[in-house]
């Protein structure tokens, strides 16, 4: 008798899709199944910058039958990269793949993109999996710099660490003005302007593995304000002058001293 094969897909089992083909022959029936694999791109510790090389990324590729084959697509990062896979064979016929993603975790690498690319005959095409690496590193250095786009003059902590940090602002000495001052995060607002916001300002960013500072002096004179309006008064104050001499002259063809000048030195002395 001879022996037929039919295919019935999608059969569900436990949560899970089988393609089932079922053989005939004299004997009897024998059935064998193919199993899609369940894919999951992870890192079990988060990777921290260092010299070391340390797993960035896991590519699971879990509960196949057959076993799923698995490579890595890395772009720009392929000769800083290495790739180790083994697999495990379970009792019920299936084979979980594991390939890591090794590298030394630096600040370049943070957010880059990779790709781990799965083929299994379960699947109609091969599947890939985008994953963003994920590297953990301290605040760098800190730059604090003034902004006025905003309705209000502002400091910018500016800093850069992953997780992003936390900010904390302070003055030395003495704490700001509570009326005066707001901090906001990375921001400091100055809500007003005036000689009390005077003194060295300092912003602390920290995250789990580390912390950086930088500081700024901010120096705010009254006097100095006034002194510009006193000046630019004086500057008015001529250019009106000026405009005035100019309009008398065209119009009289003489200055208003030129007559005063002209009786000093034309007068004749008187004798005694």
């Amino acid at each position: 008798m001879g022996c037929e094969c039919f295919s019935v897909e999608l059969l569900k089992l436990k949560n899970r899709f089988w393609d089932v083909c079922v053989k005939l022959n004299s004997s009897g029936a024998s059935i064998s199944h193919q199993v899609p694999p369940v894919v999951n791109v992870t890192v079990d510790v988060p990777p921290v910058i260092g010299e070391n090389e340390v797993v960035l990324a896991t590519c699971v590729a879990a509960g196949a039958k057959p076993q799923a084959e698995v490579t890595w697509k890395t772009g720009t990062l392929g000769s800083l990269l290495r790739i180790v896979t083994n697999s495990t064979q379970h009792d019920n016929g299936t084979t979980t793949v594991l390939s890591h993603l090794l590298g030394v975790p630096t600040r370049a690498a943070n957010q880059q993109q990779v790709q781990c690319v799965v083929n299994q005959s379960a699947l109609v095409t091969e599947r890939s999996y985008n994953y963003n690496l994920d590297i953990h590193y301290p605040p760098q250095s800190v730059n604090i710099t003034l902004s006025e786009a905003s309705k209000t003059t502002v400091l910018l902590c500016v800093t850069d660490g992953n997780p992003h940090p936390n900010y904390t602002w302070s003055r030395v000495v003495q704490p700001w003005p509570g009326s005066s001052v707001k901090a906001e995060g990375d921001i400091l607002h100055f809500l007003s302007l005036n000689s009390e916001l005077n003194g060295l300002y300092v912003c602390e960013t920290s995250n789990p593995y580390g912390r950086a500072t930088g500081s700024i002096y901010v120096h705010i004179s009254s006097e100095t304000s006034a002194a510009c309006w006193v000046l630019l008064v004086v500057i008015l104050s001529l250019i009106v002058a000026a405009a005035a001499l100019i309009w008398y002259r065209c119009k009289y063809r003489q200055f208003p001293w030129s007559p005063i000048i002209a009786k000093h030195q034309f007068q004749a002395p008187q004798l005694s």
